[in-house]
């Protein structure tokens, strides 16, 4: 079987905000119907490698936890793969619980600024930080661009979001 072949894969602990070589390898995988990124850092790449994989059904991601604050720029990253990916038929983005901001009991992300057309057409009434946005109007937002897609923006603890990528596959 060569790597074309691939119809799921899961990929661990990796990626890089710079790396555009893995996200290259990724769309050479013309037939990958099933891809699940665990702790993998999101880069600005994916959206372009997604947009390739048109066999690709699911797509669980689960961003690296970053300790040098990039996990806003992943976020921003994540939304940009969003606009890309119109065939996929589920989405599933999971969010640490470290990575979340409970401001009067509604949680929220950090979201860097992108290229995507979803992130400058939103503004938010739920915080004067342009770049906080509730969990909930994520939500809406992507399953509004993405309307048959069953798209699960959900934020869980590791274990949680491992069972919840074994099933995914």
């Amino acid at each position: 079987m060569k790597n074309e072949d691939l119809e799921a894969l899961w990929l661990e602990d990796g990626g890089s905000l710079n790396d555009a070589f893995i996200y290259d390898a990724i769309s050479r995988l013309c037939k990958l119907s099933r891809l699940c990124l665990f702790n993998f850092t999101v880069g600005a790449k994916l959206g372009q490698a997604v947009k390739k994989l048109l066999h690709l059904e699911r797509l669980f991601v689960l961003p690296a936890p970053s300790e040098d604050g990039n996990i806003s720029t992943q976020h921003g990253n994540m939304l940009a793969v969003t606009e890309t990916m119109r065939h996929v038929d589920e989405l599933v983005w999971a969010i640490r619980f470290q990575d979340i901001q409970t401001i009067g009991e509604v949680d929220h992300i950090q979201m860097c600024p992108t290229k995507a057309k979803m992130y400058t057409g939103f503004t938010s009434n739920d915080a004067p930080d342009v770049n906080l946005w509730t969990l909930q109007r994520l939500e809406t937002i992507v399953k509004r661009h993405l309307p048959r897609t069953k798209v699960r923006i959900m934020k869980l603890d590791t274990t949680a979001a491992s069972r919840l990528a074994m099933s995914t596959l």
